[in-house]
C-alpha cells in the first residue's frame, strides 16, 4: 500500500471542520511508576480548538517514553459518518469521511526514546457502527510542522471497544466469523458447523435454495469472551440473560467453553433474526412496497423453531400460571418484559401454526407481512382464523395437545 503522509496540525481540524461539536477525551495508560502525565480526567469535555494540541501532547509523551500500551478515544458526539472501508490511507480516508463517531490510538509500540527520527507506531481505530468497525496501523513521528503519520495498514478485524485485539479471522461459505483472541476452540466449532447453523436458519424461511442472493449474502459472526465485550461492543448495559443478539448484518454470540447444542441453538436462534431481516426486506423491494410490522410472536417462534428450543406443552403449561397470554400480548417486542415464558409461548404459536396450517405457514405470513399487510389480515388469510379464534385455537392445543 502506498504510503500517505499527512500532518495532524491538517488532519485533526478536517475532523473537527466535518463535525464541530465538543470532543470529549478519554485517557487510560500502562507506564512505568515513575512516569506521570496531566491529562484530563475521564468524560471531561475539551473544545475542539483544544483537541489537536492534546492528541499532539499524548503522542509526544508516547515517542519520549517507555510505557507499553496507551489508550486514548475521541468521542465527537451526535455524529453520523458516511463510513471508511478498508483500503484506504488516512489522508484519504479522513477526506471522504462525513462526520467521525470515534477516533482512537490503541496499543502503541513506541519509538526508541529520544530518537526524533524513529517512529512511533500507533493503531488508529474508527468506529463507524456497531460492528464492523475499521482500524488503520499507522507509524506517527514528529515533524518541523507538526506531528505527521504514515499509513501501515488498514483492517476490518479489529475487536470493538477501548482496548481492540486483534480477532482470529475465518470464514465458511456463508459466514465472515471473528472470534475472541484466544478462542481458538469457538473458530474450530464455527468452521465445522456454522453452515449447518445457516441452513438450519433458513429452514422456515423455505431454505437455502429458494432464497435469492441478498439474502444469503455472507453474515458476520462475532463470539465475544464475555458480556462485559459485547457490552462495549455495543455502547450500552444489557441484561445478565443475554447470551447472544442480531445488530444489522452481524450476529453477536457469547463464547462458550463446552461448543455445546446450547451454543449451537442460540446462534441458529440470532442468524434466523437476520435472515428473516433480509427476507423482509427482499420480498417488499420485490413488491415495490414497505415491509409491515412483523410480531414478536412471529419472529421470535420463527427463530425458536428454528433453534428447535420449544420445551413441549406440558413443561411450558405447567410452568406458566393458569392464564396464558394472547397473541395481541405477544405481538409487542419482549425487550421491555422478557421472560423466559415469553419466548417459549412464542416458540408455541410457531410450532402449533406449522401444525395447523402447514410447514411453510410461517413464511407465508411473513411474505404477507413483507407486502404490507397488517399480521392480523395475514394470520386470517393463512389459516382462516381470526386472531381470537387462532387464539382459542392455540390454548387448547396447549392444555390438551389437540387444537
Amino acid at each position: 500500500m502506498a504510503a500517505l503522509y499527512t500532518s495532524v496540525r491538517s488532519a485533526l481540524p478536517v475532523i473537527l471542520a466535518l463535525v464541530g461539536v465538543a470532543v470529549v477525551l478519554l485517557a487510560r495508560f500502562t507506564m512505568a511508576p515513575s512516569q506521570t502525565l496531566d491529562w484530563p480526567e475521564e468524560g471531561m469535555l475539551i473544545e475542539p480548538d483544544s483537541a489537536e494540541e492534546m492528541v499532539a501532547s499524548l503522542l509526544e509523551a508516547i515517542s519520549q517514553s517507555d510505557w507499553e500500551t496507551v489508550s486514548s478515544l475521541a468521542t465527537i458526539r451526535h455524529g453520523t459518518p458516511s463510513g471508511v472501508h478498508a483500503g484506504q490511507t488516512i489522508g484519504s480516508a479522513l477526506e471522504s469521511m462525513g462526520k467521525l463517531t470515534r477516533w482512537m490510538v490503541v496499543d502503541s509500540l513506541p519509538g526508541v526514546p529520544g530518537d526524533s527520527k524513529t517512529p512511533t507506531r500507533v493503531r488508529v481505530y474508527c468506529r463507524f457502527s456497531r460492528v464492523g468497525d475499521v482500524a488503520l496501523t499507522v507509524e506517527a513521528f514528529p515533524d518541523p510542522e507538526g506531528w505527521r503519520f504514515r499509513n501501515i495498514t488498514t483492517s476490518d478485524s479489529w475487536a470493538p471497544g477501548f482496548r481492540a485485539p486483534e480477532w482470529v479471522v475465518g470464514k465458511t461459505t456463508y459466514l465472515e466469523l471473528r472470534v475472541w483472541p484466544g478462542h481458538q476452540q469457538d473458530m474450530d466449532y464455527l468452521l465445522a458447523s456454522g453452515d449447518s447453523a445457516v441452513d438450519r436458519a433458513v429452514s422456515p424461511l423455505g431454505g437455502i435454495q429458494s432464497l435469492p442472493e441478498t439474502v444469503l449474502a455472507p453474515a458476520t459472526v462475532f463470539v465475544f469472551r464475555s458480556l462485559r465485550d459485547l457490552e462495549a461492543a455495543i455502547g450500552q448495559d444489557l441484561p445478565e440473560w443475554i447470551v447472544g443478539m442480531t445488530v444489522g448484518d452481524s450476529v453477536l454470540i457469547l463464547s462458550s467453553s463446552s461448543m455445546d447444542q446450547e451454543f449451537s441453538s442460540i446462534l441458529t436462534h440470532e442468524l434466523n433474526h437476520l435472515y428473516l431481516g433480509r427476507y423482509l426486506l427482499a420480498v417488499a423491494e420485490e413488491a415495490d412496497g414497505a415491509p409491515g410490522s412483523v410480531p414478536a410472536w412471529l419472529s421470535e417462534g420463527m427463530a425458536g423453531l428454528a433453534a428447535n428450543q420449544y420445551i413441549g406443552n406440558l413443561q411450558l403449561v405447567n410452568e406458566s400460571s393458569s392464564v396464558l397470554p394472547t397473541l395481541d400480548q405477544l405481538a409487542t417486542p419482549f425487550r421491555d418484559n422478557p421472560t423466559p415464558q415469553c419466548y417459549q409461548f412464542a416458540y408455541s404459536v410457531a410450532e402449533y401454526m406449522t401444525q395447523y396450517a402447514g410447514p411453510s405457514a410461517l413464511r407465508d405470513m411473513v411474505d404477507l407481512v413483507a407486502t404490507g399487510k397488517a399480521w392480523e389480515d395475514a394470520l386470517k388469510i393463512v389459516t382462516g382464523l381470526s386472531v381470537d379464534e387462532f387464539t382459542a385455537s392455540w390454548h387448547a392445543w396447549l392444555r390438551t395437545g389437540t387444537g
